[in-house]
Order: C-alpha cells, then structure tokens, then sequence
C-alpha cells in the first residue's frame, strides 16, 4: 500500500517537473511573439502538449496553434543584374538631358559677366570722353615709354580693374602689362580713332590718330566700339592697344581676330551710346551674318568711291560717320 502510494507520489513530482520544463521553454519560445498574452493563456489550460517543444518546437505550434510565429528569419536577397541595369538606365538617361542644359547655363552666366565688363568699358568711354573733348581715346600712343600706351590703358584710371579686361570664356590668364600679352580680351573699333579718316602712318601725321566726338557719330547706336577678341592660345595677343577695323573693303565684317562665336555661338558687342548686346555668330566661318564693316556707309553714296553700295541702314556696324568721306585706311 505504502509502495503503491510511494510510486503515485514520484509520477506526480516527475510530472510536476516535466510540466516545469515545459513552461520554461514555451515563456522562452513564445515572450518575444506579440500575441505573447494570448498564448500563454492557452498554454495554462493545456500544459500537457507542450513536452513537445523539446522534439520539435516550430512543429508544435504549426500543429497545435493556427498561426505561424513572427520570430522566423527572412531571408535577404541582392539585386539582379536586369533590375541593376533598369536603375542605372533611369539615372543615365535624365543626366544625359540635363548636363547639356547645365553646362548651357554656365555658359550663360558667363556671358552675362562678360556683358557687364563691356558695359564697364562703355562706362570707361563716356567718362573718358568727359575729361577730353567729348572725345574718344586714340588707339594706341606711337613712342610712349610710359602709360598710357593704348586705348585700354588710357581707361583705366576709370575703371580701376584689370580684371574688367578679362573675358570669363577667354582660357588665357590676365596680364598687367599694357604693352604684353592678355592685357585684354577685348578689341577697340580703330575708326573710333581716325577722326579725320585717312591712314595711320605714326608720328609722320599724328592728325589721323584723332579719338572722334560724339557729334560725329551718326548713329551712336549702331556703330560698335568693342567686342570679343579671338585669343590665340598658343600665341596670345591682347595688349592695350589692341583693334579691328572688320576687314577690307565693303560688306559684312569677315576679321577673323574677332571671336564670332565665344559665346553660344555668338558674339557680346558693346556700341558708342553704352548700351551692349549679343548677336548670333556664324558657325561655319569668321563672316558675321549682322555686322558690317567699318568701310561700310549708312547709306549708299555714289559720290564717294567705294561706297556706292546698298547702305548697312539699321544693322550694327563698325562705321562711325559717313560725313567722313576719307576713307581710313587700315
């Protein structure tokens, strides 16, 4: 009797203890779950299965529980090679479209700075102009060993600026010698320097190297004063002096030391009156399709030889008067 009881008592204690067992495991299995309350509930009520977890844990609960627990792992995965290509497409194809637009954009903001140093330089003029006549500088100063040397050089009391001289598309560096290379990026219209027309022959007849007044412009805002120069970057020019006239004879400019097409296939120009505007180049060539040259008239002249043809009339021109009747000879 004692024996039998005996044994009843180690089954109880052994089950005691295999239901102890159980309930560790399953807190441990089931805490991290977020229907942790839930199951544990369940697993009050029926302790007995729960022996099971030690077999097989995720066994049981697919069995024992309709749910699958959250604490499984995913797995990661890397792209495929389609899906790499696909993302690499959508970023290359919008770049394409759009680094044209960005560097048009700076090009554009150089060009609005290189206008701002030509209307500089026209300020430069007119204040020049002011101090000496209500005329315009001289090209260059034939002998000088001193300053001014050029029309350049003689502005710059005015503008107080070397880098006003500096075209920002130019790639040559700036110079501080007015007598040397890159002092200049920009050129001087040398019929604003042949107030009586005629040739340039120095010290031999000073009176052709004579600035112009304004009252002998007849068109102040067509006729050019200054421009982009077309710097040679291998052998660069731009010393203070520095002018076109815009070719020889008749017709639309055609100099090639003008720079056409610096910006955006066009050209900056600044005019007698102040004001500076940009013109469309000519791509295929140094013949601007809007300018035209200095030995241009206005109008036609049939008593002046060499100007008995169809007048530049309201187009930008590097003429200055046509009551010059000497032509100047550059």
């Amino acid at each position: 009797m004692s024996q039998t009881t005996s044994q009843k008592t180690a089954t109880i204690a052994d089950g005691a203890r295999a239901a102890g067992v159980a309930k560790s495991t399953a807190s441990r299995l089931l805490s991290p779950c977020p229907s942790t309350k839930g199951l544990q509930t369940l697993w009050k009520l029926f302790p007995a299965p729960f022996h099971l977890l030690r077999a097989n844990r995720f066994k049981l609960m697919k069995h024992t529980f309709p749910f699958t627990p959250q604490r499984a792992t995913t797995r990661l995965s890397g792209f495929t090679l389609i899906e790499l290509l696909v993302v690499i497409a959508i970023i290359a194809i919008p770049a394409a479209i759009l680094f044209p637009v960005f560097g048009r954009a700076r090009e554009n903001a150089r060009r609005s700075s290189c206008q701002s140093n030509l209307k500089q330089i026209g300020l430069g003029f007119a204040q020049y102009a002011q101090d000496y006549d209500e005329r315009f500088p001289m090209n260059r100063v034939v002998g000088a060993t001193s300053t001014p040397y050029g029309w350049a050089d003689s502005i710059q009391p005015y503008l107080k600026s070397y880098q006003i001289f500096q075209c920002p598309s130019e790639p040559n560096g700036p110079g501080t010698n007015p007598n040397g290379d890159n002092y200049t990026d920009y050129w001087y219209n040398v019929a604003m320097a042949r107030a009586n027309g005629g040739a340039y022959a120095g010290g031999a007849n000073p009176q052709n190297m004579l600035g112009v007044k304004d009252s002998q412009l007849d068109y102040p805002s067509l006729t050019v004063v200054t421009g982009d120069f077309r710097q040679e970057v291998t052998s660069p020019l731009g010393f203070s002096y520095l002018t076109v006239f815009g070719g020889t004879g008749q017709g639309l400019a055609n100099d090639s030391a003008i720079a056409w097409n610096r910006h955006l296939e066009g050209i900056n120009l600044g005019f007698a009156d102040g004001h500076v505007k940009w013109f469309k180049g000519n791509a295929t060539g140094n013949v601007s399709p809007k300018v035209y040259k200095s030995h241009h008239p206005f109008q036609k002249n049939a008593s002046v030889p060499g100007w008995n043809v169809e007048g530049s009339g309201s187009n930008p021109t590097l003429h200055v008067s046509d009551s010059i009747t000497v032509q100047p000879n550059y």
